[in-house]
C-alpha cells in the first residue's frame, strides 16, 4: 500500500499536488454526481416536465451573465500564480483585491440594469411558456439573478483557490451548495406544492450561505494573506487583469453560444419539453466531461508554474499522460452508449424517452469536448490564446449558433447536437492540439506563439 501510495503521489512535486487534488476531486465530484442524480428526478416530479424545461432554460439564460467578467477570473488566476511562482506574494494580492473591485463595480451594475429592464420583459413569451406564468416567472428571474450577481463575487474565492493549485478545496465548495440545495429540494418537495419560485429561492439561497460562510472563515483563517482590501486595490493592474481577460472573454462568449444558446433553440424550435430530453443525455454523458475536467483542473495552474519557471521537460511529459487518459474516456464513451437505456430506465423512468441516434451523437460530441479542454487547459495556462481566439470566433460565433437553429429545425435535437460535432471537427479539434505540438518543441512562431 505505500508502495502504490508513493508511485501514485511521488515524483516531481508539482505533479504530486495535481495528483493529490484529482484523488480528493473524484471523491468530492462522486458525491456531487449522486446528489445530481437524485436531484434531476426530485427537480421534475416537484414541479414537472416542462417548467423544469423553463427553469434549466432561464437558469441557462441568468448563466449568460456569468460572461460578463470579461475573463476577469481566469486573468487572476493566471496573473496570481505567476506572481507566487516568482515569490511576490504582495503582488498576488493585489490582483485578488483589484479583481474583487472590478468584479464587484460589474455585478453592481448589471443588477441595477437588471431591475430596470425585467419589468419590460415577457418572460413566458421568452420561454415558450404558459402566459399564466409571466408574473412568477418574472419573479423567479429576479431571484435567480439576484444570486448570481451575489455570488459572482462571492466565488472569487473558488478562483484564488484554484490559482494556489488547490482546485479540491473549489470544488469542495461547490459540492457543500449541493448537499445544500439537494435538502432544501427534497424538504419542499414534502411540505409544499410544485413552485418554481420556491425552487429558486432553494438554489440561490444554498449557494449565497456556502460561498458567504466559506470566504469569511478562509480570509480571516487561511487565505489571510490574499485577503482582499480596500488598501490592496491598483486600479492600474486592472489593465493587466483586463488583457489576459478579454482574451478569455472573447471565448467565453463563443462557449456561451456554443452550448447555452442550446436550451433556448430547443424550447423556440421544438418545445419546453424537449429541453429535458436533451438535457438527461447531456448529464449522463457528460459525467466523462467531469471526471476529465477533474483530472485536468489542477494542471490549468500548474502549467502556468511550470512556464513561469521554463520547466518545459514536466509541460512536455505531462501533456503526453494525459493524452494517453484520454483514450480511455473514448473507451467510457463506448460503454456508456451501450448500457444508456437501462440507466435511463432507471433513473428517469420510461416517461422521458432518450432515443439511441441522441445518445451516440451526445457521446461523440462529449469526446470532442473533452479533447478540446486537454489543449485548451494547458494553452490557458501558457497563455497562449490567439489561435482559440480564432477558433472560438469561427466555431462559436459564426457557425454554430446558425447551424444549430438550421439543423434542429430539420432533425430535431439529434441535428442540433450535430451541429456541434461537425463545427468541432472544423476548427478546435485540429488547431489547438497543432499549437501544442509547436510550442512544447519549441517551433511554435508567429500566431502560434500567441
Amino acid at each position: 500500500m505505500r508502495g502504490l501510495l508513493a508511485q501514485l503521489f511521488g515524483g516531481h512535486e508539482r505533479t504530486a499536488k495535481a495528483r493529490k487534488n484529482t484523488v480528493l476531486m473524484f471523491f468530492l465530484k462522486g458525491i456531487s454526481i449522486l446528489i445530481g442524480i437524485v436531484l434531476v428526478p426530485l427537480s421534475i416530479n416537484y414541479v414537472n416536465k416542462e417548467q423544469y424545461g423553463v427553469w434549466l432554460t432561464l437558469s441557462s439564460i441568468i448563466a449568460w451573465a456569468s460572461y460578463f467578467d470579461i475573463g476577469l477570473g481566469n486573468g487572476m488566476k493566471n496573473k496570481v500564480t505567476e506572481a507566487l511562482a516568482r515569490g511576490d506574494k504582495k503582488l498576488a494580492r493585489t490582483y485578488v483585491s483589484t479583481t474583487y473591485a472590478v468584479i464587484g463595480v460589474i455585478s453592481l451594475v448589471l443588477l441595477i440594469l437588471f431591475l430596470v429592464i425585467n419589468p419590460l420583459l415577457n418572460w413566458s413569451a421568452i420561454l415558450n411558456a404558459d402566459p399564466a406564468l409571466v408574473n412568477m416567472l418574472s419573479s423567479l428571474a429576479i431571484i435567480l439573478f439576484a444570486n448570481f450577481c451575489i455570488t459572482f463575487v462571492l466565488k472569487l474565492v473558488s478562483t484564488l483557490q484554484l490559482a494556489l493549485q488547490e482546485p479540491a478545496y473549489a470544488s469542495s465548495f461547490d459540492t457543500i451548495t449541493q448537499v445544500i440545495t439537494l435538502t432544501l429540494v427534497f424538504i419542499l418537495s414534502k411540505t409544499t406544492e410544485g413552485n418554481l419560485l420556491y425552487l429558486g429561492l432553494a438554489t440561490s439561497v444554498a449557494s449565497i450561505v456556502t460561498f458567504l460562510t466559506i470566504s469569511v472563515i478562509l480570509f480571516k483563517g487561511k487565505l489571510k494573506e490574499f485577503a482582499p482590501s480596500l488598501s490592496c486595490i491598483e486600479w492600474k493592474y486592472s489593465k493587466d487583469l483586463v488583457n489576459l481577460g478579454m482574451k478569455f472573454f472573447i471565448i467565453q462568449i463563443a462557449v456561451l453560444l456554443g452550448s447555452q444558446l442550446n436550451n433556448i433553440i430547443i424550447t423556440q424550435v421544438i418545445g419546453p419539453s424537449e429541453v429535458t430530453v436533451y438535457n438527461v443525455a447531456y448529464k449522463y454523458l457528460s459525467v466523462l466531461l467531469m471526471v476529465f475536467t477533474i483530472i485536468i483542473t489542477p494542471y490549468w495552474s500548474a502549467f502556468t508554474d511550470a512556464h513561469s519557471k521554463g520547466d518545459w521537460a514536466w509541460i512536455k511529459h505531462t501533456y503526453t499522460n494525459l493524452t494517453r487518459t484520454f483514450l480511455l474516456f473514448v473507451v467510457g464513451a463506448l460503454v456508456m452508449v451501450v448500457v444508456s437505456p437501462w440507466v435511463y430506465d432507471l433513473w428517469v423512468g420510461k416517461e422521458i424517452e432518450v432515443t439511441l441516434l441522441t445518445t451516440v451523437l451526445m457521446a461523440l460530441s462529449i469526446i470532442l469536448t473533452i479533447w478540446g479542454t486537454l489543449h485548451s487547459f494547458l494553452l490557458n495556462g501558457l497563455g497562449k490564446l490567439r489561435i482559440q481566439f480564432i477558433s472560438a470566433v469561427c466555431g462559436g460565433i459564426l457557425l454554430i449558433a446558425p447551424l444549430s437553429i438550421l439543423f434542429c429545425r430539420w432533425w430535431g435535437i439529434n441535428g442540433l447536437i450535430f451541429a456541434h460535432i461537425l463545427v468541432s471537427v472544423l476548427t478546435s479539434m485540429w488547431w489547438s492540439p497543432l499549437q501544442v505540438h509547436l510550442i512544447i518543441n519549441h517551433k511554435a512562431r508567429g500566431i502560434w506563439n500567441k
